[in-house]
């Protein structure tokens, strides 16, 4: 699996050694990235006017821009399908068909990520409001407060949103990283500066952070910390009884 990381200057691939390669150069600054199993769909927003938003960058790369005309994309996930945020606060699924509606919410700047079970997650970074999204019913759409569910609000000015592992994180400009436990955000990680940029799902599943601003930045890979636990004594021998041996029990530590 690859890394990518896309900045004002294009995309770049970043192998397992931390070497970069330069992978495409856009003459936009803002666009959104996403890796597909068919490779990278680029998308623009609508202050651009582009008529077809949406590219694919095959490997190569060779530029494929998909025949779909709508508004723009403000971000994009991949799940079950890839689903397509607007700046309408309207989500879209690509299907086989072409662009499908899938929800609706206030207009403004949405991010996705998409979780297990065909949970959808949309943050609105205006609001500072967080979705969960899922389609109970199976009729390709989510509606009512049943499959539209609110979690929490973030606090800070929301930057990304990533499902890693089986775990929610929002990235907050401000250099914090939040982690979803049930409806309630506990810090997972701060201190990036100048600002954190983007979270992201590396390589064998670890969570990557990019800090830096439009100068530079470096990227970081997350990794909890690796708990030492001795146990003393190993055995106690009391006369002719040994009391002590093995067994089996569920240790559940948090940062």
């Amino acid at each position: 699996a690859a890394l990518y990381v896309h900045h004002a200057e294009g995309i770049e691939q970043v192998g397992d050694d931390g070497a970069r390669m330069r992978y495409a150069e856009f003459a936009t600054r803002r666009y959104s990235a996403l890796a597909t199993a068919e490779g990278l769909l680029v998308g623009t927003p609508e202050e651009l006017g582009y008529n077809q938003p949406l590219t694919l960058l095959a490997p190569g790369p060779s530029y494929l821009p998909l025949a779909l005309q709508f508004e723009g994309v403000e971000s994009m996930a991949q799940g079950e399908a890839v689903f397509i945020a607007m700046r309408s606060g309207k989500i879209a699924r690509l299907g086989a068909n072409g662009l499908e509606n899938y929800a609706q919410l206030a207009a403004g700047t949405l991010l996705l990520a998409a979780g297990e079970q065909g949970v959808l997650y949309a943050l609105h970074r205006e609001s500072k409001a967080l979705w969960a999204l899922r389609d109970l019913d199976g009729d390709g759409a989510v509606r009512g407060p049943l499959e539209v569910v609110h979690l929490s609000f973030v606090d800070g000015e929301a930057v990304a949103l990533s499902w890693i592992g089986e775990t929610l994180y929002i990235g907050v400009k401000d250099g914090r990283v939040w982690r979803l436990d049930g409806r309630l955000l506990e810090l997972f990680a701060e201190g990036f500066a100048p600002a954190l940029l983007a979270l992201s799902a590396g390589p064998g599943g670890g969570l990557y952070a990019l800090e830096g601003d439009a100068r530079g930045g470096r990227l970081v890979q997350l990794r909890p910390p690796v708990p030492k636990i001795g146990i003393w004594p190993d055995r106690v021998n009391f006369g002719r009884v040994v009391l002590g041996g093995e067994g089996l029990a569920e240790v559940v530590l948090r940062n």
